[in-house]
Formats: structure tokens, C-alpha cells, sequence
């Protein structure tokens, strides 16, 4: 069966009865997705010459609907046919591997691990950006970068100042150091697993290591006296569910990331527990938070604002995107379900994703919660040995639940100037801005 892929179309597939079906891309040929009862992944499929004459097949899995777009896995089967049609002359038998056909082979396992929950995909998508700042050496031996230096030194330079090879390429400082880590990452990879062993011991990144940036530490945050300032910004805002995502952020001090790709199914108002089961770190570092009464009542605000925004994707996400714009990307494709991007106009919203969340760590210790608690809910690293010993479950619920009370009510007398009031909905300020 030959369609469009677009999201549109594969919302409309059913679920595969038995075993899998394909439906394949009339846009880009070897792109299609397989469907199957739980899951549909997008793949891409190249034909190929080995080296005795002989016509063989490679596949590759891109990534899953609906977390990946149809447009995003269509950019990526594209440029992965290139990438295979590279890398096929090395299962041949030659020996030389390139920086695009490392990065290929090295791709393939990370779209693997990251389907698999022990990768996050946001390391996959900056080495996909940070590949497009060297996409021009696709064709260069690896070899060879580690041979010359100045081709590294002189390239690190130029992204460092901003200079880029495309139009659409930003550089900078940060993407610099990316690009520098992400050619050692294809180097190593290639060398260690023994696809092509007899590389220089010499890793082309180490002619940049003592220019390598020191970037400051991000320290925007909300202090308590600006909590009111903010939370009329906040209200102002024309998207009501965009209101409520900004507030949850704050609320729990998570990741904005994590926070998008919520879905109604990890959250428990009986229990009172919102469960994020692939945050960064993946699957294993998957955990729960007690929701606070201020919590519930922002998501119940947000599930009447997204029915009235998007009804068809309201009953799976909690944060879903705006039809009626691009659904939030950025690049104007092909629509997401769910929100897909967070940031705001300064003017508009002074503090957004992680400034919300350092905001919620700072202003924790003013609420009185132990910062253990606070590392806790914000799923960060327990440092030190007895600090490791501070588990969830080890800990009362009851407890848990008080802390992060005590918190929420914390920063909502602050943002409202005040007493909070478990309950109140201000249904009447999302429904009108939905009516607009």
C-alpha cells in the first residue's frame, strides 16, 4: 500500500491484527512505515551492490510514531540512504571507513538503543546537528582527520565564531565543543568495535583539546518577589494549554522535554501521582512524583484547554499541540500531537523550561524542603553515600506528598499574592482566551 506519510495518515492506521504490515511513502522511495499491534516505526530500505556482484538489502529503523514526525524520519531516510549506500563498500571488504559511514554504523546502534529506552533521543538529534556543521568531510577517511589536524583545529575555529558551511547552520561556542565530541564519538567507535582496527591511535578531536570552551552555567531563574510579575505574563499568554505546561513546569521542577511527551496514562489523580517513564537518562531512570493539589488542578485545567484545542490528540497527551499553527516546531513541518516546542518570546514570558526548574530548586530551599527531597522530585543524581541511601521507597508517601504540598503552596501564594485555595480552576481565563 503506497500514501503520503504524514501524521494525519498514520493516525488513521489500524493497529496490524496479527504479525505487521507496510505502508510505504509515495514521496520518497525505500521509505515506509511498519505497522504493528502496539507500535509503528518508520524504516527506510536501500538496495545494494556487495562486492562479488551480488544484489543484497539493507534496513534501518528511524524511529517511532508518534515520538518521531513523518517529515523528521523522511529527512533522515534520506540522508541514512546516502549513509548505507557509504558504509556498504566497508561490509565489502574495504578497509577504510569515512567520517560518514562511521557516523552511519555508529547511528544504527544508537537509533537501536534509543527505541530500547537505554539512550535518550536528544543525544541522537544533537549528533544529527552536529554532523550537519561537518556533513561536507562525509567522503573524508577517518583516517586522514586524524592525520590533519589543522582541518579539525581550522573547522572548530570557524563554528566557534559562528561561521557556517549552509544558511541554515548556527554556530557557536556550545556547537563547537559539539562537534568536536561528536567526531571523537564516530572515531573511537569505529576503532574499538573492530570495524576498522588498524586506525591511528591518534583521535582527530585531541588537535582541539585545549580550546575546548568553558561555558558559564546557565543561572537564569525567578526569585520570590518576581513570582507575581511572571504569573501575569503567564495569563496573558493567547494558548491556554501553553499556560498550564509553563505552570506545570515550575510546579514540579521537571524537564521540559519529559513534560511534553506526558501522556494521561502516567498520571494517577487517585493516587495522586504523575510517573515519567523515560526521562533523560532513559527507562531505568524512569520515576514518580506525588502530585500536589496545586498540580492537579493545573492539569485538570490543562486537559479542558487541550479538548477544546485538540480533541483528537487531548485524550492521549496531556500538553497537545495547537492545530490550527504549526503545532509548535519550529521548522513548520509536519504536525506533532503533542506540544513540541516550549520556548516563548522574552517580551512575552521572561522564564521558561529550565529556568522554571533551576527557579524550582532555588526557591525550594526558601520553602523548607530538604534538598535531598528536591534532588528526589527532580530525578537528579543522589551524590554521596548516605544521600544515595534516601530512596522513594524507602521513604513514607505520606510524606513525599506533604513535601511537595508544602512546595506548591509555597510558589502559588507567591505567583497569586494569595492564600492558595485547593480547587480554584480559573476556568473563566483559558476559556476565554480559547474563545478568541
Amino acid at each position: 500500500m503506497n500514501k503520503k506519510l504524514n501524521m494525519q495518515t498514520l493516525a488513521r492506521l489500524e493497529p496490524a491484527q496479527t504479525g505487521q504490515y507496510i505502508v510505504r511513502d509515495d514521496k520518497l522511495p525505500g521509505f515506509f512505515a511498519v505497522v504493528g499491534k502496539k507500535a509503528i516505526t518508520f524504516t527506510v530500505q536501500v538496495d545494494v551492490r556487495k562486492a562479488d556482484g551480488r544484489r543484497g538489502t539493507r534496513k534501518l529503523a528511524l524511529g517511532r510514531y508518534p515520538e518521531m514526525t513523518a517529515e523528521e524520519a523522511r529527512r533522515l531516510a534520506a540522508a541514512a540512504k546516502v549513509d548505507i549506500l557509504r558504509a556498504e563498500p566497508m561490509r565489502s571488504g574495504r578497509p577504510s571507513y569515512t567520517l560518514g559511514s562511521g557516523w552511519a554504523a555508529l547511528r544504527e546502534l544508537m537509533v537501536a538503543k534509543v527505541e530500547a529506552g537505554e539512550r535518550s533521543p536528544w543525544t541522537l538529534e544533537n549528533y544529527d546537528r552536529a554532523f550537519a556543521h561537518v556533513r561536507d568531510w562525509a567522503d573524508k577517511p577517518l583516517a586522514e582527520l586524524s592525520d590533519r589536524s589543522d582541518l579539525v583545529q581550522a573547522r572548530f575555529r570557524a563554528i566557534s565564531r559562528g561561521d557556517t558551511i549552509e544558511s541554515n547552520l548556527k554556530g557557536g561556542k556550545g556547537t563547537a565543543n559539539l562537534v568536536a565530541g561528536f567526531i571523537g564519538r564516530v572515531y573511537r567507535y569505529v576503532r574499538d568495535s573492530g570495524l576498522q582496527k588498524d586506525l591511528p591511535g591518534y583521535i582527530p578531536s585531541l588537535a582541539v583539546k585545549e580550546e575546548v570552551h568553558r561555558l558559564p552555567r546557565r543561572k537564569r531563574a525567578l526569585s520570590a518577589k518576581d513570582l507575581p510579575g511572571w504569573y501575569a505574563q503567564l495569563r496573558a499568554l493567547p494558548n491556554p494549554v501553553r499556560q498550564e505546561f509553563h505552570l506545570f513546569n515550575l510546579l514540579t521542577g521537571s524537564r521540559q522535554t519529559q513534560l511534553k511527551e506526558l501522556r494521561w496514562e502516567d498520571v494517577d489523580f487517585e493516587a495522586g501521582t504523575v510517573h515519567f517513564p523515560k526521562p533523560k537518562g532513559g527507562t531505568e531512570r524512569a520515576y514518580t512524583i506525588p502530585m500536589s493539589d496545586a498540580m492537579a488542578d493545573c492539569l485538570r485545567r490543562a486537559k479542558a484547554a487541550g479538548e477544546m484545542l485538540n480533541p483528537r490528540s487531548a485524550h492521549e497527551w496531556v500538553f497537545p499541540s495547537d492545530p490550527s499553527r504549526s503545532n509548535g516546531r519550529a521548522d513548520g513541518g509536519d504536525p506533532s500531537p503533542h506540544m513540541v516546542e516550549h520556548k516563548e518570546e522574552r517580551d512575552k514570558l521572561s522564564h521558561w523550561g529550565s529556568d522554571l526548574r533551576r527557579t524550582y530548586k532555588t526557591l525550594s530551599k526558601e520553602a523548607g524542603m530538604p534538598e535531598f527531597i528536591a534532588d528526589l522530585f527532580q530525578n537528579h543524581a543522589q551524590g554521596g553515600v548516605s544521600r544515595g541511601y534516601n530512596v522513594r521507597e524507602a521513604m513514607g508517601g505520606d510524606f513525599l506528598a506533604d513535601m511537595q504540598e508544602k512546595m506548591s503552596a509555597f510558589l502559588m501564594e507567591r505567583l497569586t499574592d494569595a492564600p492558595f485555595m485547593p480547587g480554584e480552576s480559573q476556568q473563566e481565563n483559558f476559556v476565554k482566551n480559547v474563545e478568541k
